[in-house]
């Protein structure tokens, strides 16, 4: 007898324990089954990413295999203009997403954005007005300086293009934001970058990133292009560039170039 009750009450909590699984499963998979999606977007997205990120989410069945932390780390991996993301569900079924973009920083060339991270990105992500007032860098080999690739194959969706050394992007910050107020910023490798004076595009400062030069030096080397601005060395005719060349400490090597850059 004693038996037979030993067996009735292990077969009462084995019952009870599937029970209590399946219980759990029918609620999640019921109760807590996402109804719809309520986004929430903070940040610089254009219109066009947020559809994107829109439609992958709710196309995607992993909500209700996953846990919502790891539904968003995927999304965050599918999306590396993602800064940050967070998913809530209320007993309704409904869930919010919150999605916050990465920082642009600086355009790149025509068609790129360089973000806070490190992440170049095509600039239709971004919105027109987070772009507007950003200073403008210009990569001579985009190939050259990024440091890798995507591991995400769709482009379309994804847009990023790769991401840049970190190294650069430290001397990138170091940049005084009245320098593309005066030149035009052109970086052709890490230790070389160009200001092309703006109202004197024949007159070009040349500098090593790693050694950021300082106003007396750029105030020298406007000396300079005026005492070849009253030379008259600057007229329509002449192709040439003339090029200071600042990279030794406390010298100005001048030369000429021809034009064509």
């Amino acid at each position: 007898m004693r038996r037979f009750f030993r067996v009735v009450q292990i077969s009462g909590v084995l019952f009870g324990t599937l029970a209590s699984v399946w219980a759990i499963r029918f609620f999640n998979e019921n109760f807590f089954r996402a109804s719809r999606y309520v986004f929430h977007f903070d940040g610089s997205f254009s219109v066009d990413q947020q559809n994107r990120i829109k439609k992958f989410v709710n196309a995607s069945d992993s909500c209700k295999s996953l846990s919502l932390c790891c539904f968003a780390q995927k999304i965050q991996r599918r999306f590396p203009s993602i800064n940050t993301i967070n998913l809530f569900h209320n007993a309704h079924g409904v869930i919010s997403v919150l999605v916050g973009s990465v920082v642009p920083m600086l355009n790149v060339n025509q068609d790129l954005v360089l973000a806070e991270d490190g992440g170049l990105f095509l600039k239709e992500i971004f919105n027109h007005e987070s772009l507007g007032y950003l200073a403008r860098l210009d990569f001579l080999d985009i190939a050259m300086l990024i440091d890798g690739k995507s591991d995400v194959q769709d482009d379309e969706v994804s847009n990023l293009v790769g991401r840049v050394p970190a190294s650069l992007v430290e001397t990138i910050c170091k940049i005084p934001s009245e320098l593309y107020e005066e030149y035009r910023v052109l970086c052709q490798d890490e230790s070389k970058w160009w200001l092309q004076d703006r109202r004197q595009k024949k007159f070009l400062v040349l500098f090593n990133g790693m050694r950021m030069p300082n106003k007396a030096m750029l105030s020298a080397c406007n000396q300079v292009k005026g005492m070849l601005d009253d030379r008259g060395v600057f007229g329509a005719r002449c192709a040439r560039r003339w090029v200071a060349d600042v990279r030794f400490e406390n010298q100005i090597i001048l030369f000429a170039q021809a034009g064509g850059r």
